[in-house]
């Protein structure tokens, strides 16, 4: 079986030029349980001798690891005259699983509060990146200021970008119905950002039918019945992960009934 790297070469070195393509990447590397091949570590030392803690230099690997194999799919696209008219969209899909006994996860939210399955900011807030030679000058380089959810993505792609390159009938969109935004015009910085309402969660299958979300309108978050979680800073010593967590954790296992913040004046809730 192909490793899924060279998997999407070998689907890009196969394309039919003439062709759009659409191409989706979800690499694991930094899943847990986190490891790294010891020849990765050794031949990157230099780079990650800088980092005191033993799990987070793993994890600092699995990302190495993670920026070759775009890398190569970047030079698949190069070599077929690709890459100066690819639209390329990173994202990670939640926030991460701070380190624990067992040193299989190693990740970090800080300074944002919460982790990877909660509705914090620190579960759900994530780094993502546009990247394309097709795009204007004026945007490059800049931060998006607006709401960005997942279901975003495909509008966004889809009527966005063909409407740019003039494929795309424009009047379709009056008649689209549902939760998701085209941003494309606001992320051009042409257009005021359109999502002003995020939905995070609402479940009551976890809780015996009480209501447990979570949901955002402008500036302000209501939170119902999440977990009292903390703020886990990232570990600067080799400590072991007991003391680490006896360190951060705090009434992990008591629901809180209500919480509403303003994350203009408290991002980190």
């Amino acid at each position: 079986r192909r490793r899924p790297t060279r998997r999407r070469q070998v689907l890009i070195e196969r394309h039919k030029t003439d062709k759009p393509m659409f191409l989706y990447f979800a690499p694991t590397n930094c899943h847990g349980e986190v490891q790294a091949p010891r020849e990765l570590l050794e031949a990157k030392e230099p780079t990650l001798g800088s980092v005191p803690n033993h799990a987070r230099r793993i994890y600092a690997a699995c990302l190495l690891a993670l920026d070759n194999s775009v890398e190569r799919i970047e030079g698949a696209l190069q070599a077929r005259d690709m890459w100066a008219t690819t639209v390329l969209l990173a994202t990670s899909d939640n926030g991460a699983v701070p380190m624990e006994v067992l040193n299989t996860q190693a990740g970090s939210n800080w300074p944002l509060r919460g982790q990877k399955f909660r509705t914090y900011e620190g579960g759900t807030k994530v780094p993502a990146f546009l990247y394309s030679a097709l795009l204007p000058a004026a945007p490059r380089g800049s931060t998006y200021a607006g709401l960005f959810h997942i279901v975003d993505v495909a509008p966004t792609l889809l009527y966005g970008v063909l409407r740019a390159r003039g494929a795309f009938n424009a009047s379709a969109l009056a008649a689209h119905d549902g939760d998701s935004y085209d941003q494309w015009r606001a992320l051009l910085g042409e257009a005021p950002p359109p999502r002003d309402v995020v939905l995070y969660n609402i479940d009551s299958c976890l809780s015996g039918g009480s209501i447990i979300g979570a949901i955002r309108q402008g500036d302000l978050k209501l939170i119902v019945r999440e977990l009292n979680q903390t703020w886990w800073p990232v570990p600067r010593t080799n400590a072991p992960a007991e003391a680490y967590l006896a360190l951060a954790q705090d009434a992990a296992t008591d629901r809180v009934a209500v919480q509403l913040s303003n994350l203009s004046a408290d991002p980190n809730e």
